[in-house]
């Protein structure tokens, strides 16, 4: 027996208010490492704010998909013709696509932080663009009164596509873009570790937290071109997976700091190193240190100052 759109609606509610349910704790998590781990270094507004934002969405999403199945099942006349009139989800379309363009624009502002050159951000901000266009677009074909559950499939289909796509290949190159920087600089800096932790952790974080997100698009874009209803139960849960996947790498890299810190504290003697020519031990000791320091800030994208590159390289 196929789903229906109302078993749908039941079925999503119940895994997003779930998925909601982690969203919350690592929200809290999440406040935790950027205000009280940042009193020396400054609280990161902009992360805090896209943090912020994502939680305050995420919620008002979930409200928006209690109050529509509480009236579809209760209170509708018609169950089914209910949750079939799509034009009723504007408002819930319109959540999911500032979550979709704050979670891809926070993308690339690491992208931006951890290259620090401009030209690295071109493509996807021309991405970013198209996908805010045809995800405009999307919303008002959707919330055409002639559209419904059966002919959201074929009369908005390109728009529809286009935006689930692009916004598939941008988080890709972002995603792709940040492990391989941290990847760079965990070779860079690689000498002078000295037991301190290894970066590659990060950056497999990164790529799993890509990989989750790119998995739920990649079902939501199957489940379209089958014209399956399951589409509806990967569009709500979708919502609650982007501010996690926020909120996981904020905590890793935190996380990451703190070992950093610790494994600095409880290292070898200084005069365990060798030092390099024209350098002290206590200057190499601080390199290493400052070195990790700056890359682990630079992960939560609000680390202004290279320090890692620039002790290595002098002449960057």
């Amino acid at each position: 027996m196929a789903l229906t759109v109302a078993q749908g609606e039941m079925l999503s509610l119940i895994v997003e208010g779930i998925l909601y349910g982690f969203s919350l704790f690592m929200y809290g998590v999440t406040l935790w490492v950027l205000l009280h781990q940042r009193r020396l270094d400054g609280v990161p507004w902009i992360i805090f704010i896209a943090a912020t934002l994502l939680f305050i969405l995420s919620t008002i999403r979930i409200g928006v998909d209690s109050h529509r199945v509480y009236f579809g099942f209760l209170l509708a006349e018609n169950t089914d013709l209910y949750f079939g009139d799509t034009t009723k989800e504007t408002f819930k379309n319109i959540i999911y696509l500032l979550q979709t363009l704050l979670g891809d624009g926070i993308l690339i502002y690491r992208c931006l932080v951890m290259w620090r050159d401009v030209r690295v951000i071109i493509l996807p901000c021309i991405l970013w663009c198209s996908v805010a266009v045809t995800g405009i677009h999307t919303v008002w074909s959707v919330a055409q009164p002639l559209t419904n559950s059966i002919t959201v499939f074929v009369n908005a289909a390109h728009w529809i596509l286009s935006f689930y796509v692009l916004t598939l290949v941008l988080n890709a190159v972002t995603t792709g873009l940040l492990a391989f920087k941290i990847w760079q600089l965990n070779s860079m800096v690689a000498p002078y570790r000295n037991g301190a932790q290894s970066l590659i952790p990060i950056a497999i974080i990164l790529l799993e937290c890509g990989m989750l997100y790119t998995c739920s698009v990649l079902i939501i874009i199957i489940t379209y071109a089958l014209r399956s209803n399951s589409l509806y139960v990967m569009l709500n849960i979708t919502g609650q997976i982007i501010p996690i996947t926020f909120y996981l790498i904020i905590i890793r890299a935190g996380h990451a700091r703190i070992s950093s810190e610790v494994s600095w504290s409880l290292s070898v003697p200084v005069t365990t190193f060798q030092a390099t020519p024209g350098r002290s031990r206590q200057d190499d000791t601080t390199l290493g240190r400052d070195s990790f320091s700056s890359v682990a800030h630079r992960l939560d994208a609000i680390e202004a100052q290279d320090v890692a590159l620039q002790k290595i390289d002098p002449e960057r």
